[in-house]
């Protein structure tokens, strides 16, 4: 990837970063996407069209605490997010890794499981078919195209 590419997708993920939390204030206020002169009462409220009276809390998983519209357990992590969180970090390493021109491994998902059936039991580095006639076969490391 060039990096005139890479300073592209950089600049469009940094416009979209506050989608989400700026999208109701947009829809309200904003004049390209508000319906005439609108005022507050006009706007959703979250159940119908109507002012919205709590306090409007700031972004954050420990602001919505005081937010009587979310129900948050702040005391307990999500281990489902925090595996995400994480594999997005060890993805986003690899790929500045790749991009620097270091070698960089992708282990195959296919590769992954349980399996069944039989085999040798060999649980180190074992000896293949391919490894007796003097050729050994292992997985390809991953080089980045600095093209």
């Amino acid at each position: 990837m060039a990096v005139k590419e890479v300073i592209d997708i950089k600049e469009k993920l940094k416009k979209s970063k506050k989608f989400w939390s700026n999208l109701p204030d947009v829809l309200c206020v904003e004049e390209r996407v508000a319906a005439g002169n609108t005022s507050d009462d006009d706007c959703w409220n979250g159940h119908t069209r109507g002012r919205y009276f709590p306090e409007v809390q700031k972004d954050g998983l420990t602001n919505q605490l005081n937010n009587p519209e979310v129900g948050v357990d702040i005391t307990r992590p999500d281990t489902f997010i925090r595996q995400q969180i994480m594999a997005l970090r060890v993805m986003t390493n690899k790929l500045k890794n790749a991009y620097n021109g270091n070698d960089i491994y992708f282990q195959d998902s296919s590769d992954e499981g349980s399996g069944s059936g039989s085999g040798s039991g060999c649980t180190d580095v074992c000896p293949t078919d391919a490894d007796v006639d003097g050729v050994t076969a292992e997985a390809p490391v991953v080089e980045a195209d600095r093209g």
